[in-house]
């Protein structure tokens, strides 16, 4: 495997763990994502979010990117044509 240091490998009981894109678990279930996107990504974004003034330019941004978070966690492409209320739903 390229990227370790010395060219050192992991030993076999560590093979299974180091792969790209492998998990123990599989994938997580959509209203498993839903939450810990809900608790992690939302919780840091909208940090004292009580003191902030708000504009027009910034509520769309923050409504931009909460609909690029939904339709990557669903992976709906943006040539699939699909409507964010569809998106919102599912």
């Amino acid at each position: 495997m390229a990227g370790y240091v010395g060219g050192n490998e992991p030993s076999g009981s560590l093979k299974p763990f180091v792969k790209k894109g492998a998990s123990s678990a599989g994938p997580l279930e959509k209203e498993l994502r839903k939450r810990l996107v809900k608790c992690f990504v939302w919780s840091v974004a909208l940090y004292a979010e009580e003191t902030w003034t708000l504009r027009r330019s910034e509520k769309k941004r923050l409504e931009a990117s909460e609909m690029w978070i939904w339709r990557r966690m669903e992976r709906v492409k943006w040539t699939d044509r699909i409507r964010n209320e569809a998106v919102g739903k599912s």
